[in-house]
């Protein structure tokens, strides 16, 4: 019988996969777990396909995994906050640089890409941190500190 789980992950998690490929890299796309195999899990991406139109599957190492995070519904964003925006179905790291009531909140991607979001589509940076059982999920202190009370 295939194993169900590997270190914190299991199958049916619902996960994001820290992208490796050009054009991506540093972004986190949605997936879910949907098997273990010889220390790496399988995924398969909830917003890409193939040419054909099925579900694209990747193994991938745990590292560049997360589960999908829990964060604050409210923050308080404002200029030079590191944040994540969605963007082209994956969140991207970034910094608020402007905010407008009607266009919404302008971020400069890491990568030198900028857009406008909407607030739904900005969250409080999200890294990872050690622990003594490997790679845990946090938010950044900076982020935590701004949470509307």
């Amino acid at each position: 019988m295939a194993p169900r789980s590997l270190g914190k992950f299991s199958v049916d998690d619902k996960v994001e996969v820290l992208s490796d490929e050009k054009g991506f890299s540093g972004a986190w796309a949605l997936a879910i777990v949907i098997g273990i195999t010889r220390g790496r899990l399988l995924v398969e991406f909830s917003r890409f396909v193939d040419e054909a139109g099925v579900a694209i599957r990747e193994k991938v190492p745990p590292h560049r995994l997360r589960h999908v995070p829990l964060y604050p519904a409210r923050f308080n964003v404002h200029i030079g906050l590191r944040v994540e925006g969605y963007l082209h179905d994956c969140w991207w790291p970034g910094e608020v640089v402007e905010m407008h009531a009607r266009k919404g909140t302008r971020i400069q991607f890491d990568d030198g890409d900028a857009a406008w979001l909407v607030r739904s589509r900005v969250r409080p940076l999200l890294r990872r941190a050690p622990d003594p059982g490997g790679l845990a999920d946090a938010v950044t202190a900076e982020a935590w500190k701004l949470l509307d009370a």
